[in-house]
């Protein structure tokens, strides 16, 4: 087996001697071919945004639609809480409402994906051929847009007679993207969920008090539709640029 077998210490000759005498098994040739395709799926190659195998991977991670229950459950229950106590004193701006309530959904989503990972996969995704930062840059934005879709649908339904409905969802989505930047940017400095507690919480509350008055929701009904897009953009890559960094430092 070796050519320089003389050359070998004692222990490294008995190493091979037991080797040799150990029973090859014989294991078919497309066993083989098999398990070395399997084994060569798991080294980096390049990887392409199309590649299907990787959006599989992505779903495959977000098991039996708990992340949408919780975007759904959370909205909803928010939205519940908040009608109730807020109501009964005043009418509730239609902006005030989607602009305070908008990001709870993907701030629940982010808290799971990051904040509460399974430690047994991380091992296994270093491994994975797809790098992690990419699966769950994935995951927050398939979160993001299913974010976009539920309040959309939620305004529609709830102030469909409202007169001023791009600027209620400009405001919306604007806040989405900015608390949504911040809520990552919050998980990757702490450990604790507390610190992100208390910025949702007042969050909720301040946008909800503040653009209630009738001074503030005129001044936003005035305003142009073409002033929101430049203060969309940024929000838009604040929050693209935090989905790229925040897991690739979080979990480097």
């Amino acid at each position: 087996m070796f050519d320089n077998f003389e050359e070998l210490s004692d222990v490294d000759k008995k190493i091979v001697e037991a080797i040799e005498r150990s029973p090859i098994p014989n294991v078919p040739e497309k066993e083989i071919f098999a398990a070395a395709q399997k084994a060569t799926s798991f080294y980096t190659r390049q990887q392409r945004i199309l590649d299907i195998d990787f959006w599989k991977v992505v779903i495959c991670c977000i098991p039996d639609f708990v992340s949408v229950f919780w975007m759904t459950a959370s909205f909803l229950l928010g939205s519940c809480v908040f009608s109730y106590l807020i109501t009964a004193n005043h009418e509730i701006s239609p902006i005030a409402y989607m602009t305070a309530l908008a990001p709870i959904p993907i701030l629940v989503l982010s808290i799971r994906e990051l904040q509460y990972r399974d430690p047994n996969l991380s091992d296994l995704e270093k491994t994975c051929k797809y790098d992690p930062t990419r699966i769950y840059t994935a995951r927050l934005w398939i979160g993001m847009i299913g974010n976009i879709i539920l309040i959309s649908m939620i305004g529609a339904i709830s102030f469909r007679g409202y007169s001023f409905v791009f600027q209620m969802f400009s405001c919306a989505f604007i806040s989405l993207f900015l608390m949504g930047a911040l809520t990552l940017l919050i998980l990757s400095v702490s450990d604790s969920s507390l610190p992100l507690s208390l910025v949702l919480g007042s969050w909720v509350l301040l946008s909800i008090c503040l653009l209630s008055f009738p001074e503030a929701q005129e001044m936003i009904e005035n305003i142009a539709n073409g002033a929101f897009i430049i203060p969309l953009l940024i929000s838009i890559i604040l929050f693209t640029v935090s989905t790229i960094k925040v897991p690739a430092k979080k979990y480097a």
